[in-house]
């Protein structure tokens, strides 16, 4: 059996670090940020044809609507939300299991110091808690 020591570049885990707020879920974070909504119908493609009856274009082949998925027209939103204070979505598919909005703090000096007492403040204003620091690790 190999033992690997050092630095592995295709490491199947990565470690984060987040000063802000937690969530279990994208919908916990949907409530404290108050958004309503869902996700909207499209149409697939530019050909006329009967998008009733024929669920693909005969043209070309694409579906005749698309529906966004909710979870990403959900992540997409609370996004959005964030970038309205000032803040960044840090989403379970990347970062561990939970859901955290605040500022990434892998790194040091006094913008980040700076930076922590802004999103605090934030933090404070929009939901009304404080923020905490929140590290672990996640699978790539």
């Amino acid at each position: 059996m190999r033992i690997r020591t050092g630095f592995v570049s295709n490491s199947s885990t990565s470690s984060f670090c987040v000063f802000g707020i937690g969530f279990n879920e994208l919908n916990e974070a949907r409530d404290a940020l108050k958004i309503s909504g869902k996700p909207t119908k499209k149409m697939g493609c530019k050909h006329t044809f009967d998008r009733i009856t024929n669920k693909q274009c005969p043209e070309c082949g694409e579906p005749a609507y698309f529906i966004q998925d909710y979870h990403n027209w959900l992540e997409g939103k609370l996004d959005e939300a964030c970038d309205d204070f000032g803040l960044k979505l840090f989403n379970k598919c990347y970062y561990g299991y939970g859901v955290y909005i605040g500022l990434d703090v892998n790194g040091i000096g006094q913008k980040l110091i700076d930076d922590m007492i802004t999103t605090n403040k934030t933090i404070r204003e929009v939901f009304d808690r404080e923020a905490a620091i929140f590290e672990g690790s996640y699978n790539d």
